[in-house]
């Protein structure tokens, strides 16, 4: 027997014809991990220069049993729709000037000038007045002209408002999603192919059955999950489903009668295991 203390996370693992098995990926109780399978620690023989050999009947009877559990995965794509703020257009106004001729009629006064030569009776010069003298006599004349100038005055306003409106859209993508198909026509007493298809709430439906012959049920029976854990009784059947007591603290669980993979007098074995059915009940 190992010392359980030397035996560590990380430790290459080989039959014993020297085959590798795999390098220890974790340890959990009294078993070990290669490659996602367990095994026992009591499978293990030897340990020599940090490689470990596993063998005898330990690993015999575990390798003949089939007990082993696999896990996989299924995986599918979900749009999010996220909203973030961008641009899509713009308002554009111009300001131009133009000029034009405009006409305003004004009243202008001026003075003018009007000479008349008349013939008055003849009579003396009288002292003082200017004779036989030349010269040049200057009357100024007057009158308005029009002055221009120019105002600016506002005569109208422009207002640009800008308000938010909600429109709905529709996304569209393309969303890719795994199925699984196991082939159980190999396995003792079944022939077909179960299919299954998770759907959005994570339930998994069987779609196809197999022939197992012909299903009895009754209240009380015992169901077992396909790796032998006891995870309740029936309770209730009819349309095609049997409701699953497992327990007062746990609920109540509708299942499928397809599947039901064996059935007797004592227990109900169905076709998933106990951990995938905890796992459903706590969604």
């Amino acid at each position: 027997m190992i010392d359980r203390n030397k035996i560590r996370q990380g430790l290459e693992v080989f039959t014993e014809d020297n085959q590798p098995l795999g390098t220890i990926e974790r340890l959990q109780g009294d078993e070990f991990y290669v490659k996602g399978r367990r095994y026992p620690l009591n499978a293990l023989t030897r340990l020599e220069q940090n490689r470990l050999f596993i063998g005898g009947d330990n690993y015999k009877n575990y390798a003949q049993s089939g007990t082993e559990n696999a896990k996989i995965e299924i995986v599918e794509e979900r749009l999010n729709v996220e909203k973030r703020g961008t641009q899509v257009g713009e308002v554009k106004i111009n300001k131009t000037v133009t000029s034009e001729q405009q006409q305003i009629p004004v009243e202008l006064r001026h003075e003018e000038v009007n000479v008349q030569e008349r013939r008055v009776a003849e009579r003396p010069l009288q002292e003082g007045e200017t004779a036989f003298k030349e010269g040049v006599i200057r009357m100024p004349l007057y009158g308005e002209e029009a002055v221009v100038s120019k105002e600016a005055i506002v005569t109208g306003e422009v207002e640009v408002n800008k308000q938010q409106r909600v429109e709905r859209q529709q996304v569209v993508d393309n969303v890719r999603k795994e199925h699984v198909e196991v082939d159980r026509s190999g396995a003792r007493g079944e022939s077909a192919t179960q299919k299954y298809d998770v759907n959005p709430n994570g339930t998994s439906y069987r779609q196809d059955s197999y022939s197992n012959g012909e299903t009895v049920l009754r209240e009380g029976l015992e169901v077992l999950s396909s790796d032998g854990e006891r995870i309740g009784k029936v309770k209730d059947f009819g349309d095609g489903k049997f409701i699953l007591s497992r327990g007062m603290f746990k609920g109540d669980l509708e299942v499928d009668q397809r599947s039901i993979i064996n059935a007797n007098d004592d227990k109900v074995v169905v076709n998933f295991t106990k951990d995938y059915l905890d796992n459903l009940a706590d969604v």
